[in-house]
């Protein structure tokens, strides 16, 4: 068995579902399961498999994240020998998160079983550290070696990061659809947390927000302007900075305040380039006034950085500061000139 063959889908929030085909018949495998030879850290403990059982179950995530663990107490809610076991858990939390582990045993004609775990009332922060305990386990039971703990953690990390990531965005767009403020803004700051505390993204999640920021709708350019706010410091690889640029340069006719700002922190702050100035050049001619002061703000960036000399190509920072000269000649507005003045000269330009 490989790591592919575990379908997994998180098809709501907080919610998340792993199916994998098992060597076993199901009799078999529930016997295995509730014996006392198969001594399995992921499987709850129970006195006895009937309804209202206490279950105790310990987290394993915490050993490998922040080198802590947390042990849940919950009760069995249903039970039917070799096909279903239904317990909920309340979270170690204040106040506590009541989430259902569903586990069905499916028979086939070939002798094996159908497993599959659903996973309800996730909360947000956890959602993804559940796949990474459920995804081992199904390996193991189909006999498959899962090999040391913390590397399947890393190796599953961005797997199930995507599939919660990608959930939130569609949840993020229905609730955009149904106009319901309080949920847009819920989820677009649990996804901003999830992304800025897990490290770059994955390419199909960057490549979903930038589809949001290409949007025509003003809400939905703002929730994805937030959210590339949040990831832009991150480390993203070279092809994500060239489909940022390249979409902050189709949507600059349409951005709005909240994007301009975005854009000149991307632009000056975070990845200046050459490729940075295309497109700053392009904002310098806008007739918006604000998008102008937006440019010039990002070239000042550039060009009174501490590291320039260091970092930055030597054309990028005479390409800039060449930038803000035609600004300071051409500009008709005054205060913008005196501002790329300061800009070059390098003092109280912010």
């Amino acid at each position: 068995m490989t790591v592919e063959e575990v379908r997994a889908e998180a098809p709501s929030l907080g919610t998340l579902r792993l199916q994998l085909r098992i060597p076993a018949n199901p009799e078999i495998l529930w016997g295995a399961l509730l014996g006392s030879q198969r001594n399995l850290a992921w499987w709850p403990e129970f006195e006895a498999p009937s309804i209202g059982a206490e279950v105790t179950y310990t987290t394993e995530w915490d050993r490998y994240l922040w080198n802590d663990s947390f042990t849940w107490a919950g009760s069995i809610q249903a039970v039917h020998d070799a096909r279903l076991l239904v317990f909920v858990l309340n979270g170690p939390t204040n106040p506590p998160i009541e989430e259902y582990i569903r586990i069905e045993f499916a028979p086939d004609p070939e002798g094996t079983t159908f497993l599959t775990i659903s996973h309800e009332g996730c909360s947000q922060e956890d959602w993804w550290r559940w796949g990474i305990i459920w995804h081992p386990a199904l390996q193991e039971l189909s006999g498959s070696k899962v090999g040391d703990t913390a590397d399947q953690w890393q190796r599953l990390k961005p797997r199930y990061l995507e599939l919660v990531s990608l959930t939130q965005i569609a949840a993020l767009d229905d609730s955009l659809r149904r106009q319901s403020s309080e949920q847009v803004d819920s989820t677009t700051w649990r996804l901003v947390t999830l992304l800025e505390f897990n490290g770059p993204p994955p390419d199909r999640v960057f490549k979903a927000v930038l589809q949001v920021l290409e949007s025509r709708d003003l809400t939905r350019r703002t929730q994805a302007s937030l959210i590339l706010s949040s990831v832009v410091d991150l480390d993203l690889a070279a092809n994500q900075i060239e489909e940022l640029l390249s979409t902050l340069e189709r949507i600059q006719p349409m951005v709005d305040a909240q994007a301009r700002h975005v854009i000149s922190t991307i632009l000056g702050e975070t990845y200046p380039g050459l490729a940075s100035l295309a497109l700053l050049r392009r904002l310098l001619q806008s007739r918006d006034l604000d998008t102008r002061t937006d440019a010039v703000h990002a070239l000042g960036h550039i060009v009174n950085r501490p590291d320039s000399r260091d970092e930055l190509d030597v054309d990028t920072v005479a390409e800039a500061r060449r930038l803000l000269e035609e600004v300071r000649k051409n500009e008709s507005d005054d205060h913008l000139r005196s501002y790329a003045d300061a800009a070059i000269r390098g003092g109280g330009w912010l």
